[in-house]
């Protein structure tokens, strides 16, 4: 496990992994696993509760519905739904469901932020959010990019969320795969 997922304060538990993720990382070597899933991952972990606000996060591919009493590892590889939207440079992800990444819960704004890449470097901008965008514990000024690491931990409203390569995303599943909840 790299140096930043070791730092980091927030330990998650979850009940439910989104597909393909949750079956392939049982089933895969480390290696096969990193070369089929290669990339960088949002991964978000919503606590689900009793109430009609249950969150649930979307993408273009759809939503795995909320379980009661737990929480859910929602992982979205980062990339774009549509090449030809006007914003093709970013990877939005907020409320609004024309986003890339749809994060279908009320603290989080329509547009809440992006991704982008700079060279070989992923960066995340607030876009002036109501309840901004925090990078391992730092809120982020709108509209002012800051780069991620992998294993950096952010909060979108009161969504905990991880910035995440394919080595990354196979040991924290393992780590939860080997663990007992």
């Amino acid at each position: 496990m790299n140096e930043a997922m070791k730092k980091r304060t927030t330990q998650p538990e979850w009940t439910a992994v989104n597909e393909p993720f949750g079956s392939a990382v049982t089933s895969m070597s480390r290696q096969d696993f990193v070369t089929r899933y290669a990339g960088r991952f949002l991964c978000v972990l919503l606590e689900e509760s009793d109430s009609e606000d249950t969150p649930a996060f979307r993408t273009l591919g759809g939503v795995m519905p909320p379980r009661r009493g737990g929480a859910t590892l929602h992982v979205y590889p980062l990339v774009k739904r549509d090449a030809a939207n006007p914003f093709s440079m970013m990877i939005t992800f907020g409320r609004a469901p024309n986003n890339d990444l749809y994060v279908e819960l009320s603290q989080v704004s329509k547009f809440h932020g992006y991704f982008s890449q700079a060279g070989e470097a992923w960066q995340v901008t607030d876009a002036g959010s109501t309840n901004g965008t925090f990078v391992d514990g730092l809120r982020l000024e709108p509209r002012r990019p800051a780069l991620v690491e992998p294993g950096s931990e952010l909060r979108l409203g009161e969504a905990t969320a991880w910035y995440l390569d394919s080595w990354g995303l196979f040991d924290l599943l393992l780590r939860k795969e080997s663990a007992t909840f």
